[in-house]
């Protein structure tokens, strides 16, 4: 079995729990309650904001160009994903 292989079997069991969460199967099948998904927005787009200067470190402290580069592309990906969040937050009405 390969290394890969290996990990995957390992995780699996919270991979299932992460899955089968109520918030999870709710927010796939569109039944989660809007205050607990609003609650959510605000929570996640501050996560997200830390998790972006995780990386922006990262590129502080890289000796090398390539890993510099990968820090900043991750680190755009965050950026991004809270742009998602933001649209959220203005059909909501939500402000941070």
């Amino acid at each position: 079995m390969s290394f890969s292989q290996t990990l995957k079997d390992k995780a699996k069991p919270v991979w299932e729990d992460c899955y089968n969460h109520p918030f999870v199967q709710k927010i796939g099948n569109g039944t989660l309650n809007k205050d607990i998904f609003m609650f959510y927005l605000k929570q996640d787009y501050k996560y997200l904001l830390e998790y972006a200067k995780v990386f922006a470190l990262g590129v502080l402290k890289a000796s090398d160009e390539a890993i510099m580069n990968k820090f900043t592309l991750s680190q755009k990906a965050v950026l991004d994903e809270m742009n998602l969040h933001r649209k959220y937050m203005e059909n909501y009405g939500i402000s941070i």
